[in-house]
């Protein structure tokens, strides 16, 4: 196969990524948002640097699957991506402050206007809310569309789950850091300069393009240093879901928790490989994706599938327990 049909890669800015009406959405099978304070501030010091010495600092590689007409799936990338986001809107939360205030007034709210609309997406006129340029996984799309894009408050933060609160967390994080950052600036072109001319423009990213997931994964598990097992439980996840049925998606969606909850998201790749050559030929860890996606290809399929693997997760979870509690012993042995 040619390598221009597994990727296509270029070096981008911000600017870069979203533009030119591009969309994106990050599939079902991603994890929620999981960033925290230690990865905000990291990201906040970069950004500073990037301010103070005029120079570009590179993000890293972010892997995308083209799914047409312009819109992509965010393969990896996507905590970067989700805190960007909240970025421009705590830089925009300034401005609408200043507006508040009776600065500039109309100058800001066109500043507004054209940086929500570059950055963020379009307002629909009817319902007053965004289309968005990005839209996150399906735990966490809704409070991210219904709250953070358009500033409203939650009704009571605690109610929310954990990776909402965390996206709320990191709003207040960055909200806190531009006004300080800001604090005795109201010239909003300066500020609007900071997004648009620092940030979006010397914030670049290595960008791969990929055109289905067999190659995404290939691509995911030769770059990602962070966990590579972990890919082929996301991709199948997010496989099994998309070849289900309407009807049995809910309890195959549940059933798919179940498994996970007894084998748990770490030991769960070298779970399902050893399941897979138990039953079948020996396959290496790289190809285990594809062979179970060509086995695998409907609904009822689906289900036997995760009949088994639930009832082999079990037997599996029980002996990484006797593992586990053997090593502790282990070691007490060889303290003496």
């Amino acid at each position: 196969m040619a390598v221009n049909n597994l990727l296509d890669t270029s070096t981008v800015s911000l600017s870069d990524i979203i533009g030119n009406g591009k969309t994106y959405t990050v599939p079902p099978y991603q994890r929620d948002y999981s960033w925290k304070k230690d990865q905000w501030e990291d990201l906040w010091n970069d950004i500073l640097n990037v301010k103070e010495t005029e120079s570009v600092h590179y993000m890293g590689s972010i892997v995308l699957q083209n799914m047409g007409d312009k819109k992509y799936h965010v393969i990896d990338g996507q905590q970067r991506f989700s805190t960007l986001t909240i970025i421009v809107l705590a830089i925009i939360n300034k401005l609408n402050l200043l507006i508040s205030e009776g600065i500039e007034i109309d100058n800001n709210k066109e500043r507004v206007s054209l940086l929500s609309k570059k950055f963020i997406g379009d307002k629909d006129p009817a319902s007053l809310t965004y289309s968005s340029k990005l839209q996150l996984n399906e735990n966490n799309d809704s409070f991210f569309q219904s709250n953070l894009l358009v500033f409203r408050q939650p009704t009571n933060v605690n109610t929310l789950q954990d990776s909402d609160k965390q996206l709320w967390s990191a709003y207040n994080f960055f909200t806190e850091k531009v006004n300080q950052l800001f604090e005795s600036e109201s010239d909003g072109e300066k500020i609007t300069n900071f997004l648009n001319k620092e940030i979006a423009e010397k914030l670049m990213f290595i960008q791969i393009v990929v055109e289905d997931e067999l190659s995404a994964y290939t691509v995911f598990e030769t770059l990602n240093s962070r966990g590579v097992g972990l890919t082929v439980t996301d991709l199948l996840k997010n496989y099994l879901f998309s070849i289900a049925s309407t009807v049995d998606l809910p309890h195959i969606k549940t059933k798919w928790k179940k498994i996970v909850d007894i084998i748990g998201l770490d030991n769960f790749p070298a779970f399902l490989r050893h399941y897979w050559i138990s039953k079948n030929k020996l396959v290496r860890q790289e190809y285990l994706f594809r062979a179970i996606k060509d086995s695998i290809t409907d609904s009822p399929a689906v289900i036997s599938l995760l009949d088994s693997l639930e009832e082999n997760a079990r037997l599996y979870g029980q002996f990484l327990g006797w593992s586990s509690r053997n090593k502790k012993t282990d070691k007490r042995v060889n303290a003496f």
